[in-house]
């Protein structure tokens, strides 16, 4: 069952967090919205809610950051025009 009515339903509790956080840096006049991922299923939550990915680090070409199993191989920073 979605969390949310309307438009904006979304079954993940964590999608419609980040939606809520959202509403809430629109309506306090924030310019853009930042995502920080570490999975790539917490990546792909960001692109499929409209986040612009900034910048992508492999976890391979860090020399002390531990090596998680694929498909999770990277960190990545998202922003979102409010």
């Amino acid at each position: 069952m979605p969390l949310m009515r309307g438009p904006c339903a979304v079954a993940d509790p964590r999608e419609a967090q980040t939606l809520e956080r959202g509403r809430i840096a629109r309506d306090n006049g924030a310019a853009a919205l930042r995502v920080d991922t570490t999975s790539a299923y917490s990546a792909a939550a960001a692109d499929r809610l409209g986040y612009q990915r900034v910048f992508n680090v492999d976890y391979a070409s860090l020399a002390d950051a531990p090596l998680p199993d694929p498909p999770h191989t990277a960190a990545s920073v998202y922003i979102k025009r409010t």
